[in-house]
C-alpha cells in the first residue's frame, strides 16, 4: 500500500515538475509582449510579403518585357504600322476619309475616324488579309504601300522564326533561365526514377519555408510537367540536360543550394536496364568540384558503390540494402520494431504520428533538455526523441597540431595531398538521441520529433 502511494506521489511530482518547466519555456518564447514566437514571424512576413511580392512581380515582368524576343519584334510591328497609318492619313486622306464616310453614312469623317480607318488598312495590309474594300490611289501613297509590305515580309519570316526557335528551346532546356535572386537555399534533385514523386509528396506534406525545387534529368518534359503539376505547395522547375555536366549543373545554381539529392537516373533506360551507378559517382565530384560547402545525398542501388561515393566526398548515401536484414530479423525477436519504423518512416505526413524534425526556438537555447522537451510537449503534444546539429568533420591538420617533428608532419601533408587525399571532410550531421535531463540545448539546433 505505501509502495504504490509512494508511486502516485512521486507521478504527480513528475507532472507538476513538467508543467513548471513547461510554463519557464512558454515564457521564454513570449516574453516579447506575450506574443509567440510563431505570431511574431507571421506579423513580419504579413508586413513585408506583400511589397516583397509586388515588387518581385513587377521585376520579373520587367526583366521578361525587356529581353524576350518575341515582345521586341512586337513593338517593331507596331511601330511600322503607326508610321504607315500616320502616313497614308495624310497622304491619301481624300481616299480614306470617303471610304471610311461611306461606311458610316456620312458626308465627311472626323481626323480621328479617318486615322483609325488607315490604322485599320495597316493592319490588314501588314497580316496579308488584304480585304480589298480600300487601297490607296496616288503613286505616293501606292510606293509607302509596296515599302511596309516588303518590311512586313522580312518582319513576320523573323517573328515565326523566332517563335518557333522559343518552343524549340523550351522543349530541349526544359524551360527559360534561373533567376540568380530566386534561387538560393533551394533543393536540386538530380535524376529521375519513380521515387521523385514520392520525394515530392513527402517534402509537400512537410510544409517546408522554401518551396524552390530544382529537378536536373534527361526524362521527358511531358512526365516531369505531370508530376510536378501534382503538387501545387512546392514551386517545382525542371532542367534538362546531363547533371554529371558542370554547365547543366550550374545552371541550376547547385552552388547556392542547401542539398543536393543524386539519384539513380532510369529516364533513358529500356526494359529491364539498371542504372549506371557511375553516373551517380561523376555527378557527386561534379558537384562538389563546383562547390566543396555543398551537402550532397546519393543514393545507390549497389553496395559496391558506397566506398567510390565516400572518396568522392558525398555527405551522406543512402543505401537500403542493409537494413533488411535488420527488420527480418526483429519481425522475429522483437515483433512491434518493424511495424513500427514502417509507420514512423513509410507513412506519409499527413499520419497522426511521424517523425519530424523542428528548430528549436532562439529563446531556449543554451537551456537544459527537460525544459525544451516539457515546452514541445505543453504546446504541440510532441515528444523529443533527440537533436539534430552540425558538426565539423574529421581534420588531420588538426589532429597532428604541434605534435611530432615538423619536417614528418609537413611530410605526410605533402603525399596525403599529392595523392588527392583531402586532410579535412566536410561538416556532418549529428545525431543525439534519448539526452538526459542536464543536456545543453545550443542555438541551432533542431529537435527530432514525434508528432
Amino acid at each position: 500500500m505505501s509502495d504504490s502511494a509512494n508511486l502516485v506521489g512521486l507521478a504527480g511530482e513528475n507532472r507538476y515538475r513538467q508543467a513548471e518547466l513547461a510554463n519557464q519555456a512558454q515564457e521564454l518564447v513570449n516574453k516579447d509582449q506575450g506574443i509567440s514566437l510563431l505570431e511574431r514571424a507571421a506579423e513580419r512576413r504579413k508586413k513585408d510579403s506583400k511589397f516583397r511580392s509586388f515588387w518581385e512581380k513587377t521585376k520579373t515582368f520587367w526583366e521578361w518585357f525587356r529581353g524576350n524576343e518575341l515582345i521586341r519584334y512586337a513593338r517593331w510591328a507596331i511601330v511600322i504600322l503607326l508610321i504607315s497609318a500616320i502616313a497614308q492619313t495624310f497622304v491619301e486622306w481624300d481616299t480614306f476619309s470617303a471610304s471610311v464616310a461611306g461606311h458610316l453614312g456620312k458626308d465627311d469623317a472626323t481626323r480621328g475616324e479617318t486615322f483609325f480607318h488607315a490604322f485599320w488598312w495597316s493592319v490588314v495590309t501588314f497580316t496579308t488579309v488584304g480585304y480589298g474594300d480600300v487601297s490607296p490611289t496616288s503613286p505616293l501613297g501606292k510606293s509607302l504601300a509596296m515599302v511596309m509590305m516588303l518590311v512586313n515580309l522580312g518582319l513576320v519570316t523573323v517573328l515565326s522564326g523566332t517563335i518557333a526557335s522559343v518552343l524549340v528551346a523550351r522543349r530541349l532546356q526544359g524551360g527559360t533561365k534561373l533567376d540568380a535572386e530566386k534561387y538560393n537555399q533551394h533543393l536540386v534533385i538530380c535524376g529521375w526514377n519513380h521515387m521523385v514523386k514520392e520525394i515530392l509528396e513527402m517534402i509537400a506534406g512537410a510544409h517546408p519555408t522554401n518551396n524552390l525545387i530544382v529537378l536536373v534529368n534527361e526524362a521527358d518534359e511531358d512526365q516531369v510537367s505531370r508530376v510536378a503539376a501534382e503538387f501545387k505547395a512546392l514551386d517545382v522547375t525542371h532542367i534538362s540536360g546531363n547533371f554529371t555536366e558542370e554547365s547543366v549543373l550550374r545552371s541550376a545554381f547547385v552552388d547556392q543550394s542547401r542539398m543536393c539529392l543524386i539519384l539513380p537516373d532510369t529516364s533513358k533506360l529500356g526494359s529491364g536496364e539498371a542504372p549506371d551507378e557511375q553516373r551517380t559517382i561523376l555527378a557527386t565530384l561534379t558537384a562538389k568540384g563546383i562547390s566543396e560547402e555543398l551537402f550532397v545525398v546519393a543514393h545507390v542501388l549497389e553496395e559496391g558503390t558506397v566506398p567510390h561515393l565516400k572518396r568522392a566526398n558525398a555527405n551522406d548515401v543512402v543505401f537500403v540494402d542493409p537494413h533488411v536484414p535488420f527488420m527480418l530479423a526483429n519481425h522475429a525477436v522483437r515483433p512491434g520494431v518493424p511495424q513500427l519504423l514502417r509507420m514512423l518512416v513509410e507513412e506519409s505526413a499527413d499520419a497522426e504520428h511521424a517523425l519530424s524534425v523542428t528548430t528549436v526556438p532562439e529563446e531556449l537555447a543554451g537551456q537544459r533538455h527537460d525544459m525544451v522537451s516539457a515546452f514541445y510537449r505543453a504546446t504541440h503534444q510532441w515528444t523529443v526523441l533527440g537533436y539534430a546539429f552540425s558538426q565539423a568533420g574529421f581534420d588531420l591538420e588538426k589532429q597532428m597540431a604541434e605534435s611530432g617533428s615538423p619536417l614528418i608532419r609537413a611530410m605526410i601533408k605533402e603525399q596525403l595531398e599529392d595523392a588527392g587525399i583531402k586532410l579535412s571532410m566536410d561538416e556532418q550531421v549529428a545525431i543525439t538521441l534519448n539526452p538526459a535531463d542536464e543536456f545543453v540545448v545550443e542555438s541551432g539546433y533542431n529537435a527530432v520529433v514525434l508528432t
